[in-house]
C-alpha cells in the first residue's frame, strides 16, 4: 500500500487552490475559493475548492475530490503519475514501491505505456527519415507543394511519411531490436496471415503524428498518397490501444491547447490539413476528430479548456449533416456550439486560403448557434404550408427532448417558434402527446441511488466528530443497508487517532453519491455549533434503531401468523411477548 502519511504530506505542501488555480480561474470565498465549472458548463460559479480540507467539489455536476482525483479527471493522468507529478513538485521524495504495492498495477501499466511511448518515437523517427529522403518521400513532398504546405512547416508540425514497400518499417524495428508483438498492439505493423512475419501497417501515405494533450505520441494518422487506387481509405488511423482511443483522441491538442484556454474556443474541423491549414495563417485553436464522427467523450475532454464550441465542417450536405448528428451530443451535455457556414463547396483549407484571417473571423462574427443553424436548415427543406410544418417539427423534436434543463428547453424551443412562426402552445400540446406516446419526459434529471439520510448522516457524524467515534465503539451491531456504507463503516471503527477524518483521504471504493454529499456538507453549509455532529449521530442511531425494531416487528407478525396456523401455542406466546417487547421499545 501506499503510506497515507505520504499521501497526506504531498497534500500538506500544495494547497489544492494552488494546483486547481492553474487550470481554473478562482476568486476568494469565505475561507474558500470559488470559480466556474472545468467539468460541465455553467454560466454562475459553483465550483468551490477549500485549501482547510484540502477538496474540490462542483455544486452543479457533482463531481469532486481531492488533488490527485483533480489532476487524473482533468488532465487525463493516472493515480501514480499524479502522485509523481505532484511529490515532484511539492519536493517529496518518492520510495521505490515494490510489486505488492497498491501502484503495482499502475507501475506495471506506466512501464509498458513508457515502451509504447518509445516505440511511437521511433516510428516516427521512420517517418520523418522517409520523408526527407529524396527517393521515398518525393510523392509525399509533391503533394505537401500542391497543398500549399510549405515543408518547413510541415517538419515543424512533425509529419512523415510511410513509404511504398510492404516491410520496410518492420526491418526498420527489427535492426533496432524493438518488441515486434508490442508493436503489432500499437497497430503499428501487423502479422501475416497463416505464416511467421509482419508486414508494415501504414503504406504511401502522408503521416501526421497523433499527440496527447501532454506532448507525447500516442497514434498516427496516414492519408493516402495513391490518387488512382480508389479502395485505398482516404485515411487510416491507428487502431485502439493501451495508448490511443479514437473514440476520446483528437488532432492537434498538443498544439492547440494553450490557444484554446487563451481564446476560451475550440474550432473543430473534419480534416487533418484543415486544421494544418488554418494553423499555417495564424487560427491556432483548431483540432480535428480523427475522421470520426464527434463523440461524447472527445467534447468531454476538450471541455477541460474550454465550454465555448465552433463547428467548421464542410460546406456540402456531408458535412452539414456531420455537424447536424454532432448536435445531440451538444445538447447532452448543456453546450450551445456555434457554427462557422462555409459556401457550398468549400471546406476549410479551401476557405482559408481564398480568403484570409480577416475572411475567416467575418465568418466566426456571423455564425449562428448549431442549433438555429438546424432548425434553419429544416425548415428550407421543408414547404412552408401546415404538412411542411408538422414534417419539420417531426425532425426537430426528437431533438429538442433530449435537453433536460427545463430553461434551456424553454430558450430553445422559442428558437423553434420563431423560426417556424409556430405559437409555443401548439409546440407544447404537440409535444405532450408525442412524449404520452413515447413514454418519457424532458427535464427530469434522475437521482443517484445510495444509503438512506441517517446512514449518511451517521456516518458524516463518525467522520466530523471523533467524541462521537469513541461513543459509538459501544455500538457492535449495527448492520446499514448499503454494503459500501457498512464497509466505510468497518474501517472507521478501527480508527483510533482521535482526530476528523480527511476528506481528501476517503477510500475510493465509497460511493460516489456519498462522498458528493459529503463534500456538499463541508463546503457548503455553515459553521456548525460545538456538539452538532455529535447530537445528529445519536439522533440517526435512534432512527437506524427504530428502523431495525420496525423490521423486526414484520418478520414477527408473519412468525405469529404462521404458529397461530400450526397450532403451536408455546411458540406463539413467546413470539407474542418478543412481539410486546419490541413495540416498546419502539414507542
Amino acid at each position: 500500500m501506499v503510506p497515507q502519511e505520504l499521501l497526506d504530506d504531498i497534500r500538506d505542501r500544495l494547497p489544492i487552490s494552488q494546483i486547481v488555480g492553474e487550470r481554473v480561474a478562482l476568486k476568494k470565498s469565505g475561507r474558500n475559493f470559488k470559480g466556474l465549472c472545468p467539468f460541465h458548463q455553467e454560466k454562475t460559479p459553483s465550483f468551490m475548492v477549500s485549501d482547510e480540507k484540502q477538496i474540490y467539489h462542483c455544486f452543479g455536476c457533482g463531481e469532486g475530490g481531492n488533488v490527485f482525483n483533480f489532476l487524473m479527471k482533468l488532465e487525463g493522468m493516472t493515480f501514480v503519475e499524479a502522485m509523481q507529478s505532484l511529490a515532484q513538485r511539492a519536493g517529496v521524495k518518492l520510495p521505490a514501491f515494490s510489486k505488492t504495492d497498491a501502484g503495482a498495477a499502475d507501475s506495471d501499466a506506466n512501464r509498458r505505456k513508457n515502451w509504447g511511448y518509445r516505440l511511437n518515437a521511433l516510428a516516427h523517427q521512420f517517418f520523418c527519415e522517409t520523408l526527407a529522403n529524396p527517393q521515398k518521400g518525393k510523392t509525399a513532398r509533391d503533394y505537401l507543394q500542391k497543398r500549399g504546405i510549405p515543408l518547413d512547416f510541415a517538419k515543424q508540425q512533425g509529419l512523415g511519411a510511410a513509404p511504398e514497400a510492404w516491410e520496410d518499417f518492420v526491418d526498420f524495428l527489427a535492426s533496432r531490436k524493438a518488441p515486434l508483438t508490442l508493436a503489432q498492439e500499437l497497430g503499428l505493423i501487423k502479422k501475416r496471415e497463416g505464416k511467421e512475419g509482419f508486414f508494415d501497417f501504414f503504406r504511401h501515405r502522408l503521416m501526421f503524428p497523433i499527440f496527447s494533450h501532454t506532448g507525447k505520441i500516442v497514434g498516427f494518422s496516414g492519408r493516402t498518397l495513391d490518387t488512382q487506387d480508389k479502395t485505398q481509405a482516404k485515411y487510416l488511423n491507428s487502431s485502439d490501444s493501451f495508448l490511443y482511443s479514437k473514440s476520446r483522441g483528437v488532432f492537434g491538442i498538443h498544439w492547440a491547447k494553450e490557444a484554446i484556454r487563451k481564446k476560451d474556443a475550440v474550432i473543430l474541423v473534419e480534416g487533418n490539413l484543415d486544421a494544418l491549414s488554418l494553423v499555417q495563417f495564424g487560427i491556432e485553436n483548431v483540432v480535428a476528430p480523427l475522421g470520426t464522427a464527434l463523440t461524447e467523450d472527445q467534447v468531454r475532454f476538450l471541455m477541460r479548456f474550454t465550454r465555448q464550441f465552433w463547428i467548421a465542417f464542410d460546406g456540402d450536405a456531408a458535412g452539414r449533416n456531420a455537424a447536424f448528428r454532432s448536435l445531440s451530443v451538444f445538447l447532452s451535455l448543456h453546450l450551445q456550439p456555434r457554427v462557422l457556414v462555409l459556401p457550398t463547396g468549400e471546406d476549410p483549407d479551401s476557405f482559408i486560403r481564398k480568403n484570409g484571417e480577416a475572411g475567416w473571423r467575418q465568418l466566426e462574427a456571423a455564425a449562428p448557434t448549431l442549433f438555429e443553424f438546424f432548425v434553419a436548415s429544416v425548415s428550407k427543406s421543408e414547404s412552408q404550408d401546415s404538412a411542411g410544418k408538422i414534417r419539420c417539427w417531426e425532425k426537430i423534436a426528437p431533438i429538442l427532448r433530449q435537453v433536460t434543463d427545463p430553461v434551456e428547453y424553454g430558450i430553445l424551443k422559442k428558437v423553434v417558434s420563431e423560426k417556424m412562426g409556430l405559437e409555443e402552445k401548439w409546440l407544447d400540446q404537440v409535444s405532450k402527446k408525442g412524449l404520452a406516446k413515447s413514454g418519457s419526459s424532458p427535464h427530469v434529471n434522475k437521482g443517484a441511488a445510495g444509503g438512506s439520510k441517517e446512514e449518511y448522516l451517521l456516518i458524516a457524524s463518525l467522520l466530523f466528530e471523533p467524541a462521537f467515534r469513541e461513543r459509538f465503539k459501544s455500538e457492535k451491531e449495527l448492520i446499514l443497508n448499503d454494503s459500501s456504507l457498512q464497509t466505510l463503516l468497518e474501517k472507521i471503527r478501527k480508527d483510533d487517532s482521535g482526530k476528523p477524518w480527511r476528506l481528501s483521504a476517503l477510500p475510493q471504493d465509497c460511493p460516489p453519491a456519498f462522498q458528493a454529499w459529503l463534500r456538499e456538507m463541508a463546503l457548503g453549509a455553515e459553521e456548525n455549533e460545538p456538539g452538532h455532529w455529535f447530537k445528529v449521530g445519536e439522533d440517526c442511531l435512534k432512527k437506524l434503531e427504530g428502523r431495525k425494531l420496525h423490521n423486526r416487528l414484520i418478520l414477527l407478525n408473519k412468525d405469529i401468523k404462521a404458529a397461530e396456523g400450526s397450532g403451536n401455542e408455546k411458540q406463539l406466546l413467546e413470539l407474542l411477548s418478543e412481539k410486546k417487547r419490541a413495540m416498546e421499545a419502539l414507542k
